[in-house]
């Protein structure tokens, strides 16, 4: 299952590939849609503190170095080869029902 795509679903708009955050759809050829929230270390830290500082959390969070759209591929790659897709990504459809425009995975454009 190397086979993937990516979007991002409130668009990709990064002012800080350092120190943001984004959310991720995963689709698969098969159909499935999948969700994760990409957080890079210093938006923990900037998150953590605005907060008191005391815990973050999120759900379905994947932390990587960068922002950069082929970190974010790469590090979907590894986890997927990893075997943790299915405990690291959160199954929130398919491309029918997540994605009532598009019929099928060939007329969906990855934007990484």
């Amino acid at each position: 299952m190397s086979d993937f795509k990516v979007i991002f679903p409130a668009f990709y708009n990064v002012d800080d590939v350092l120190n943001d955050n984004l959310d991720v759809n995963i689709i698969f050829p098969d159909g499935g849609v999948f969700f994760i929230a990409v957080f890079t270390i210093s938006n923990l830290e900037m998150l953590m503190k605005n907060s008191g500082g005391i815990y973050f959390w999120s759900s379905d969070m994947v932390v990587v170095r960068d922002l950069n759209k082929e970190t974010i591929k790469e590090a979907i790659s590894q986890i997927i080869r990893d075997g943790y897709y299915e405990s690291a990504f959160c199954k929130i459809g398919t491309i029918e029902t997540v994605y009532s425009k598009v019929k099928s995975y060939e007329d969906i454009e990855s934007e990484v």
